[in-house]
């Protein structure tokens, strides 16, 4: 059911269900048994669901409407906050992106047991979470909501400390609430994870920002035009 669920809408060949099932060697009687476990199935599930499996030539699908499985949610809401922050509407991107964020629990299928397309699945929600919990993070920083971004990207950096991305945005955040140490420890971390997980520096970017931090550069300290622009009155903690 799971594998026909990632794929839905999409008529799955009895032979690539087989291979899903049986990563290593179906066997030989694969087809037969692909056609009782569907049948058993559609037995097991309310009517509804069970009509649902639509068997096609030469394979099976599940036909789903929009909104019947929590990662199309989901992934709605993430390409709505990525085209409202795309367009400068950050408080629209920052509620979209919280939305899609609200329902997330735990690692993604990880109560179902491991096949291709369930680790590819897997792969692909966790990648979009990164990508949507770091966007947001970069809209609370556009909009002044510094506290929110502190709180967000050290939450981050523990999962991804090789991210240089995110310790920018760290380092930056850090300093916008008057932690320069602790943007300098941010960048010293980040050095001696490289150097020890991939022999490498930071890259140039990060390197011109720890200068600035150094020097005590005011710009980092400067309220962003997005914050003296934004509507009165929001609160990124709304949005959590």
């Amino acid at each position: 059911m799971a594998v026909l669920t990632v794929n839905g809408n999409v008529l799955i060949p009895v032979e690539r269900l087989a291979r899903e099932v049986w990563p290593d060697e179906p066997p030989a009687s694969a087809g037969n048994l692909i056609r009782q476990y569907v049948f058993r199935l559609r037995r097991s599930l309310p009517p509804s669901v069970g009509r649902a499996i639509i068997t096609g030539p030469g394979g099976y699908k599940l036909r789903l409407a929009r909104g019947d499985v929590d990662s199309h949610l989901f992934d709605a809401n993430v390409v709505r906050g990525r085209a409202a922050f795309a367009a400068g509407r950050l408080d629209d991107a920052v509620r979209s992106l919280s939305e899609a964020l609200a329902g997330w629990r735990g690692d993604p299928l990880a109560d179902v047991d491991p096949s291709p397309s369930i680790l590819a699945e897997s792969r692909r929600l966790g990648e979009r979470r990164l990508l949507a919990i770091e966007m947001r993070a970069d809209a609370y920083l556009r909009l002044g909501w510094y506290d929110e971004a502190v709180e967000e990207l050290a939450a981050l950096v523990t999962l991804h400390p090789e991210r240089e991305r995110l310790r920018d945005m760290q380092m930056r955040a850090l300093c916008q609430v008057g932690r320069r140490a602790d943007a300098l420890a941010v960048y010293r971390d980040l050095r001696q994870t490289l150097a020890e997980g991939v022999g490498i520096e930071p890259g140039p970017a990060l390197q011109r920002l720890h200068r600035q931090v150094l020097d005590g550069d005011p710009a980092l300290s400067e309220p962003s035009d997005a914050r003296r622009s934004a509507a009165a009155g929001w609160s990124g903690a709304a949005y959590r």
